[in-house]
């Protein structure tokens, strides 16, 4: 017996790992030895290559500490406290109890997003800012 992955015939992407032994066949596929392949692997000119890491997911919403923590690592707390002191009162209140205050800030939240747009930042900027917290060790 060997191990085995399953390809569709004509195809390039393993769909399958089985154990097999000489000889076995399964129509409409065929098998190549392998024992590092698995399946979302791709096969070409002899070679496996495996897939592609899965693109970080942005979370919708992270702590507060973990969302400032991140503004601070990239130099943006200034530039956002600074935002919030040119505001006039009752929003300057308001934004500055947002920001500094939140147990949670949310990736679709009007504040954060409109802050940093304003200095400049993507929405895969505000993206890579959500992921990086979220990854922060507690």
């Amino acid at each position: 017996m060997a191990r085995m992955v399953v390809i569709p015939d004509g195809g390039d992407v393993v769909v399958n790992v089985i154990e097999a032994g000489d000889g076995f066949t399964l129509p409409g596929f065929f098998l190549v030895q392998s024992d590092i392949a698995g399946t979302g692997w791709t096969y070409s000119g002899g070679q496996f290559t495996p897939p592609a890491p899965p693109s970080p997911v942005v979370p919708d919403s992270v702590a507060g500490w973990r969302g400032r923590t991140v503004m601070v690592l990239h130099g943006l707390d200034p530039s956002i406290k600074g935002v919030i002191a040119g505001m006039s009162d009752p929003q300057k209140t308001i934004a500055s109890m947002g920001y500094e205050s939140a147990d949670t800030f949310l990736r679709a939240g009007v504040l954060l997003n409109t802050i940093l747009k304003g200095l400049g930042k993507t929405d895969a900027d505000i993206d890579g800012y959500f992921i990086e917290a979220a990854a922060l060790p507690s």
